[in-house]
């Protein structure tokens, strides 16, 4: 298809033009927003939040975390996470439930006793790192009232201080152990933000509008959110030649910052049957929508079902980092390592290892096992489809299995 033509729209599921959710309580519907707009950009730009900060825009200095309320696929209910706003596309929040650090408190509400206890220990000094480590802290202890301090400190290695050091930081979260002696609860005053000042312009912000700059453009991707693999297909399907992104989590642009074009994305995170788990007599079968978080939880959870699983489970706690392991997935790990052979992935080294196995399914509808260890191998696939057909536009992993041995 020629760059800047148009997808085709054939019935079936239209592209979204609108994206609903709360942030900080209050109901928001965002319309005619640009497809690659992200949550960060929306959040300082549009209401003005600017405690959520912007740094690396790579998911690894954790200044740009909120917390996160959504339906979790795997653990069917509402689950709280941290996540890193800037790898978080905007029309990817449908429904969820966003909270920034002025939502928790400030010097006009009054403070957390997160932010109080900050304060108490010296854990700031230029400020710009504070929001992050806050809203972590307040992500945990949505998830765990009672976490030890071994859990604090492994929760904290998406975060990255520049100037206080982590001692006091690390005390300050620290008091909120369960195993830990109570702290002080004193709290000394912080400095107010200064008047909002346009980033176009240079001027005084002049409304609450969405700026024009993000507003989307005829030339704009399409965005989908699909509910089933039958609407994933037809999208697919009523677009021939059309440039495909399907994604889950998104976090892979933190890495690979150079955008490809694309005439149309498909967000994953709607269609159940991505996010089932089943455990059989010998294997471990996991969607592929599942996130690495909750692919560790399920390792640990099943780890008396084969000697490996806590192996398997501690090697992934060591990839990346908690926001990004809270919405990147395995399958578009694996994803990356195909498309790239500059990324050396962990997760496709683990997954080979174990001698798991993929299930792919092109746009014909069919499905086919693969080896992990095949996946980069274009004889190993035996169905007329090109390698690049099932891996490229129009081919997704469905789910992967991990063996083990029957039970004695």
């Amino acid at each position: 298809m020629e760059p800047g033509t148009q997808p085709l729209l054939q019935g079936g599921l239209s592209p979204k033009t609108s994206v609903s959710f709360t942030l900080n309580g209050e109901p928001v519907v965002v319309t005619d927003a640009a497809p690659c707009l992200s949550l960060n950009e929306w959040i300082r730009a549009q209401p003005g939040l600017t405690g959520t900060k912007k740094m690396c825009g790579e998911g690894g200095c954790g200044c740009c975390i909120v917390a996160v309320t959504r339906m979790d696929a795997v653990a069917r209910k509402e689950t709280t996470v941290a996540i890193n706003s800037c790898l978080c596309s905007l029309y990817s929040v449908e429904g969820w439930h966003i909270t920034t650090v002025e939502g928790i408190g400030s010097s006009t509400m009054g403070f957390h006793p997160i932010q109080q206890q900050l304060a108490q220990h010296n854990g700031s000094q230029c400020g710009y790192c504070t929001p992050g480590f806050v809203m972590n802290m307040y992500s945990l202890l949505q998830q765990n009232p009672q976490p030890t301090q071994q859990a604090i400190e492994d929760a904290f290695d998406g975060n990255i201080c520049r100037c206080t050091g982590y001692r006091s930081i690390l005390d300050a979260m620290k008091s909120f152990a369960v195993d830990a002696d109570p702290g002080s609860k004193a709290c000394v005053d912080i400095e107010d933000l200064g008047s909002r000042v346009c980033p176009h312009s240079g001027g005084a912000c002049q409304g609450r509008d969405l700026c024009k700059a993000y507003k989307a453009r005829e030339t704009d991707a399409k965005w989908y959110q699909p509910s089933s693999l039958d609407e994933l297909f037809g999208v697919i399907g009523s677009n021939p030649g059309c440039r495909v992104k399907l994604f889950a989590g998104d976090t892979g642009k933190g890495i690979f910052k150079k955008p490809k074009e694309v005439d149309i994305v498909i967000n994953l995170n709607g269609i159940p049957s991505l996010s089932e788990t089943m455990v059989t007599e010998s294997s471990l079968v996991v969607g592929g929508a599942v996130s690495l978080s909750n692919l560790i939880g399920l390792l640990q959870t099943n780890q008396g079902k084969s000697v490996t699983f806590e192996h398997l489970a501690s090697h992934l706690l060591k990839v990346a980092n908690v926001p990004v392991r809270n919405v990147g997935t395995w399958a578009g790990n694996l994803m990356l390592t195909h498309d790239n052979d500059n990324f050396p992935s962990d997760v496709f080294t683990m997954m080979a290892a174990a001698g798991a196995t993929l299930t792919i399914g092109p746009s014909g509808g069919h499905t086919q096992p693969l080896r992990v260890r095949s996946m980069l191998e274009e004889q190993a696939v035996t169905s007329p489809d090109s390698l690049a057909e099932l891996y490229g536009d129009s081919g997704i992993f469905f789910l992967y299995s991990f063996p083990f041995p029957p039970p004695p």
